[in-house]
């Protein structure tokens, strides 16, 4: 499988390879139709038709896009999606849909629609648990900006899925372990953020982002 690196990328823009609508049952729900995406992707390989410099641009994840198309990139998924006048070629990587580790499921394309796309906007009344005070505004929600009593769809809504997910079971609950950054790390925005060699460490307990340490 070749994986869609920045690199690699840029191979593939320059000599081709395999980037496919999917077409199927479970598709049809989607194309043509507006959706929240809920996941950062791992590399945006087109922008109004053109490669963005490290294959990433900044989406407006607070306003819903058109899904135009869903996309086989050489063993990895993605859309070609539009909001407004600009359009957007994008691919996720396997990882990204159970949070570290390689799909099983029976039909992996409709556990990738289900992860990565939303009719309703995730966060309810733009609140989050957590933030002091209610949310100024809805792009308030889009930044990169992490704290303390975020829930785990909050975190990877911002900075997509972890790398691995460590998890222990105690007298005061389930605490779990999420792992961001360092090679082999399953969204850009994670590596843009933290650095390819960087590792970033998010706590939760019982659901809650308790602790960060890098």
């Amino acid at each position: 499988m070749l994986r869609l690196t920045g690199i690699s990328i840029v191979i593939c823009l320059s000599i081709g390879c395999s980037i496919a609508p999917v077409k199927s049952t479970e598709t049809n729900d989607y194309i043509g139709k507006s959706f929240y995406l809920l996941r950062p992707p791992r590399m945006v390989l087109q922008e109004n038709g053109k490669f963005p410099v490290g294959g990433q641009t900044k989406l407006n994840r607070c306003e819903p896009f058109e899904v135009l198309s869903i996309l086989n990139a050489s063993g990895d998924f993605g859309f070609e999606l539009k909001q407004k006048s600009n359009e957007y070629k994008m691919v996720f990587s396997k990882t990204n849909m159970t949070n570290g580790a390689q799909t099983t499921a029976v039909n992996p394309i409709s556990q990738f629609l289900e992860i990565h796309l939303s009719k309703t906007w995730p966060f309810k009344d733009n609140k989050l648990t957590g933030k002091i005070g209610d949310i100024k505004s809805k792009s308030d929600l889009c930044d990169d900006n992490v704290w303390i009593g975020m829930t785990k769809d909050q975190l990877m809504f911002k900075i997509g899925p972890p790398k691995t997910i460590n998890r222990t079971v105690g007298p005061a609950g389930k605490t779990e372990q999420y792992v961001y950054g360092g090679y082999g790390s399953s969204s850009a925005i994670d590596t843009m953020a933290y650095g390819q060699s960087k590792t970033r460490y998010f706590y939760f307990q019982n659901g809650l982002l308790t602790s960060m340490q890098d």
